[in-house]
């Protein structure tokens, strides 16, 4: 009626009757006449007939107000609203063709009072729209997971839409509603129906809108799309979500202690007490740490055990206790066992006094055992003499460290460079037994085609001391001590370092100085030679308590943690974990990895088994990571080792339930309305959208004018009873 319509129409009828009971009153409750004899009626019938006229016109004065009074309260009730521009055009002459985007992301498995999904609503509202529809409209169907996917395209046949509709599930996928929107508007970009509309159902989450991308798709079209919100969303929605599990980079030393960092965070209004999690390996669990969360908080907590022995870690992190979204309350995690990093420890002579050794700081770092019998950690150093080095057999080890090491012979030199080549690590300290001929004659080479990056100068001594003053804290040796209170590299004091002068032109951007002294003059120098890694460190990896000699650094905390750091780079294991898929995305298995030619297997969380053809760059894709859990890949058909495991979980933005806002849900309606010239002949068609209203609120106004109206007619009918 008029472009209004009703939220509760049922009040209407219900008020019509409550409008007849004051004129029904008024009529049968009228003033009846009675004969009074008086000797002289003279002046009295004058007085009579002007008091009468004020008191009739006076009640019929009251008779509206309280006609209105009932008529205001009615409408208030029913709740009146301005239909959407959906719900204008489509009650318009013409065709209509009418896309159905429907929210499918995870969030919309979220479990209301009566166990119910809030899906199920969507799906029902879905369903409703399209059975609405008339012969001669067309309408299609998208889904808002997999970046916008069409299940249907135009079509006049409703029974197949409806049955698109109806074999949706919610998927495991979080959206972007812009995605959706352009694959809807491009749908309808070759219409040439009278209405063009988009109808989309969902729950209106905030962190899903983008409102530049949506206005974009639509604006492309001239405009003339209709776009309406079918809101079913929780307001103030409860939700806790593991968010993130980080495992170490190295991956995982059966037997060893393994610290998890979990976070978990509380995406609701209200604070959670007692929240706890437990990490679940192979039907066993290990309990978590118990904690308080204010609204809107998230903690990354740390947690350290040791697990069974097994050729990977596969673990699953769960919070406890009840959740409306129990999806998003677990985390996986996949760590194929890794072997021990053999580091060969290179010195000039073995000192009978293990204190005096030049790599014992170093060994001690990589290796903290103070008992035998403990069990060994992720890094075993082993020390030779400088003249062993001609006879050791280096193919066991990933890593060689030259500490003070005098020189080389050139077959001595020779060795080291084909095991770099060919994949291993060179970590050199510098001090006062290096003869500076020999490393610029044999390690060096112009074209950085020798193992050290630059020539040697001779040492040069502080005054007093250098500290590292620039430093590349982004590189992955250095980027865990840009975080707060996690070590200052800063602190070491520096006496004694070798000058370097470092290559000059093309060969300059091959060269990385990670870190340097506070003059400038480099500190420690990373560069490549074949398929393998080089440090160079300028300064020396051993002091003793009462003589610093060269440097404090072994003496400090960050010593450890930079020599790990510093392996890890060197073995390349920093990109271990490097591999963290969400549902949604596009896994890509290296099939020379696996040792498999022209198949590979893949068994999915549910132990689907898919059979995925390698193509000619050497690699197996799976396309379909639609669900969280462990993806296993292996060569063949059977499951031989070797096998590599994906660790798929979900794209956590999406367990923030917090609802959109008005002006975002009134932008996105104001972005999609129609040019006023389509509004052309009017003739009206059934009301299709009963839930598109845009609701302003002025029901509210509606009771405060009938407040108004009921002092109003309080006052007036004490003046006539007076």
């Amino acid at each position: 009626m008029f472009g209004y319509a009703f939220v509760n129409p049922l009040f209407i009828y219900a008020g019509i009757g409550a409008i007849l009971a004051p004129i029904l009153i008024h009529l049968l409750f009228k003033a009846k006449k009675h004969t009074v004899i008086f000797s002289s009626l003279k002046f009295i019938l004058a007085s009579t007939v002007r008091k009468s006229s004020r008191i009739k016109f006076k009640e019929l004065l009251l008779l509206l107000l309280r006609v209105a009074i009932f008529a205001l309260i009615t409408l208030a009730f029913a709740r009146p609203f301005l239909k959407s521009a959906v719900g204008r055009s489509l009650a318009l002459k013409g065709k209509v063709d009418l896309i159905v985007i429907v929210d499918d992301s995870y969030s919309l498995q979220y479990l209301k009072p009566n166990g119910k999904m809030l899906f199920d609503d969507v799906r029902k509202d879905a369903l409703s729209i399209i059975g609405k529809l008339r012969r001669g409209d067309r309408v299609g169907v998208v889904r808002t997971a997999n970046g916008g996917e069409v299940l249907t395209k135009l079509t006049p046949n409703f029974t197949y839409a409806e049955k698109a509709v109806r074999d949706m599930k919610p998927s495991a996928g979080a959206c972007k509603y812009s995605d959706a929107v352009k694959r809807a508007a491009a749908l309808l970009g070759g219409s040439r129906a009278d209405h063009r509309r988009i109808y989309f159902i969902s729950d209106c989450q905030s962190v899903s809108f983008d409102l530049s991308e949506i206005e974009l798709a639509l604006k492309g079209l001239g405009g003339s799309i209709g776009v309406d919100v079918k809101d079913l969303g929780v307001k103030d929605a409860e939700n806790l979500a593991v968010r993130d599990v980080k495992a170490p980079d190295w991956g995982w030393m059966p037997g060893q202690p393994l610290t998890l960092l979990v976070t978990i965070a509380n995406y609701g209004p209200k604070a959670r007490s007692d929240v706890g999690f437990h990490i679940e390996v192979a039907g066993q669990k290990f309990p978590g740490k118990v904690f308080d969360y204010e609204p809107g908080q998230s903690r990354e907590i740390a947690i350290t055990r040791t697990y069974p022995e097994a050729t990977a870690l596969n673990a699953v992190v769960r919070v406890e206790g009840k959740d409306a979204l129990p999806i998003d309350d677990q985390w996986h995690v996949y760590l194929k066992a890794a072997k021990p990093v053999k580091v060969l420890c290179v010195e000039n002579s073995i000192n009978a006094i293990k204190d005096f050794q030049e790599t014992i700081y170093l060994r001690t770092a990589m290796d903290p055992r103070t008992k035998e019998d403990e069990a060994p950690g992720y890094i075993l150093p082993e020390v030779i003499a400088a003249q062993n080095l001609t006879d050791e057999n280096l193919m066991g080890y990933e890593v060689i460290v030259l500490a003070n090491v005098a020189g080389l012979t050139a077959q001595q030199v020779e060795r080291i460079e084909a095991f770099v080549r060919s994949g291993g690590g060179l970590m050199i300290f510098l001090g006062d037994d290096v003869d500076t001929s020999i490393y610029n004659h044999l390690l060096f080479k112009v074209g950085l085609r020798g193992l050290l990056p630059c020539r040697l100068k001779p040492v040069e001594k502080g005054n007093p001391y250098w500290t590292i003053g620039k430093a590349d804290m982004e590189h992955y040796i250095l980027k865990p001590f840009a975080k707060k209170d996690s070590g200052d590299i800063t602190l070491p004091r520096f006496y004694k370092r070798f000058g370097v002068e470092m290559p000059k032109g093309a060969d300059a951007d091959k060269v990385s100085v990670i870190a340097r002294f506070d003059d400038g003059a480099p500190a420690l120098i990373a560069h490549s030679f074949g398929q393998g890694k080089i440090l160079l460190f300028t300064s020396r990896c051993f002091t003793t308590a009462w003589d610093p000699g060269w440097t404090d650094l072994p003496r400090r905390m960050v010593f450890v943690p930079l020599i790990h750091q510093m392996v890890r780079y060197l073995t390349g294991r920093e990109v271990k974990q490097a591999e963290a898929p969400r549902v949604g995305d596009t896994i890509r298995i290296d099939a020379n990895a696996l040792q498999a030619e022209k198949m590979v297997a893949v068994k999915r969380p549910d132990k689907k088994v898919e059979k995925l053809p390698v193509d000619q760059s050497g690699y197996a894709t799976l396309r379909t990571v639609d669900m969280p859990g462990v993806y296993v890949a292996w060569p063949g058909t059977e499951e031989p080792q070797p096998s590599k495991g994906y660790a798929v979980n979900l794209e956590t933005f999406e367990s923030d339930l917090t609802h959109a806002t008005k002006a975002q849900l009134r932008k996105i309606r104001e972005i999609g309305r129609g040019g006023e010239d389509e509004i052309a002949t009017v003739s009206r068609r059934a009301e299709l959208f009963h839930g598109s209203e845009d609701d302003s609120g002025g029901w509210r106004w509606l009771f405060i004018v009938a407040l108004l109206f009921m002092v109003c007619e309080l006052l007036l009918a004490n003046s006539i009873s007076k």
